[in-house]
Formats: C-alpha cells, structure tokens, sequence
C-alpha cells in the first residue's frame, strides 16, 4: 500500500515531435521496459483513491474541477465533487451494472442501468484512467510513445520525487503523462488534441491498493 500527498509544480510543456519512438535502439529497448513496469502496475492494482484536480480548456476560456475518486477495477467507481462550489456534494457511484448520481443543489437523485459501454465514466482523465482500470495495454498498443525531457519532477510533502515522462501520439490526440518513478502511478496528464490543450489532469494525494470500504460504493435504494 502506498500513499501519497502531492503538490504538483510539473512545468507544463509538451513538444509533439512525430510519431513513433525517436532514439537509438538502446533508447526504445528502455522505453519499452519501462512501458512493460508500468503496465505491470496497472495490472497489479486492486484500489485506487485520490484527490485530482482537472481544467478543461476550451478556447480561451477554462473550468476547473476538484474531485474524490474511489476504484476498484473494473466495476466499482465513486467520484465525489469538491469544487466548485456549485458542484459541491455531487456525486456518482458505480457498482456492477447499477448507477447512481446524487445533485444536491436540486436535491436530485438518479438511478440507472448500464452495460458494458458505459464503463467509461473516467474516461476524460485519460490514461491516469486507462492505468486504473488495467487498459494500459490496449493504450500503448493505440498511441506511439516516446520519453519526454528527465529533469520534471513533483514535490510530495517536503521531500520531491522524481518523474518518468512520456509523450503518446495517435492521428488526433497527444498525451504527456507524468509518473511517479517508484510506484509507477500516473501524477499528472495533459491532454491535447491536434495540438490543441484540452486537459489537464493533477493527482493531488493518492493511495495505491489500499483498503477501500464497501460502504463508499453503496448505492441508495430507490
């Protein structure tokens, strides 16, 4: 089990560079096992919570989102917004094939049915999601991948841990994923999309594979 409090001071530059893997071949061996650790983090991971923190943009205009999110892969998620304060309370539990949202600013509650094309609630966190929800390999098979500049790193408590960075390309989208190089967890993600900044994904504390209670993903009976 590991927790981590993070504040994030990541340098947000991404230099999109072709695609495919740029290096010799000494270089795509390393990014190659550090993609296969990585993957076999995702793969190990039983639970997942965090604090994050997201801006979309758009245009020139941008919000900003703060969350709790509890995941048990795949089936078991629980977001609870913090901020705005319009959003405040609200909040979405998945659990099996049941949904359920919770507005309390219109003291709303909402249940639903889903199928397997609905397991996608996270999606917008990008690959902090895909890793989550053990879909790393899909992920890299669907994106060129190269490493970014070594040098970022992100201050956790009074102490700073070093970060593993990666820049993923398909036809229409770019992702620079920042990871924590001891546990393998994605830290920070920004998200583009033909070049554009779309998204930007901060992981402000998180604990990884520790006990999450079954209450958090209760769903109120109708």
């Amino acid at each position: 089990m590991t927790r981590r409090n993070i504040h994030c001071a990541v340098l947000l530059s991404l230099a999109i560079i072709g695609v495919g893997v740029v290096g010799s071949a000494q270089d795509d061996g390393t990014i190659a096992e550090q993609l296969q650790r990585i993957q076999a983090a995702s793969d190990n991971l039983v639970a997942f919570s965090a604090t994050i923190e997201m801006t979309r943009h758009h245009a020139r205009n941008e919000s900003t989102i703060v969350f709790d999110f509890c995941f048990e892969p795949s089936e078991r998620m629980r977001i609870r917004y913090t901020a705005p304060a319009s959003l405040d309370g609200q909040t979405m539990i998945l659990n099996g094939d049941r949904f359920y949202t919770y507005i309390p600013s219109l003291n709303r509650h909402v249940w639903q049915d889903v199928g397997e094309e609905s397991n996608n609630q996270g999606e917008e966190m990008g690959f902090l999601f895909e890793f989550v929800n053990q879909n790393t390999a899909a992920f890299f098979s669907a994106f060129a991948a190269r490493m970014g500049e070594p040098s970022n790193s992100i201050g956790i408590g009074a102490s700073t841990a070093e970060t593993l960075v990666f820049e993923f390309e398909s036809e229409s989208e770019q992702q620079c994923v920042w990871i924590d190089a001891e546990d393998l967890v994605p830290v920070a993600v920004s998200i583009y999309a033909h070049g554009e900044l779309t998204m930007e994904v901060r992981v402000l504390d998180y604990e990884v594979n520790g006990e999450l209670s079954a209450d958090l993903f209760a769903i109120p009976e109708e």
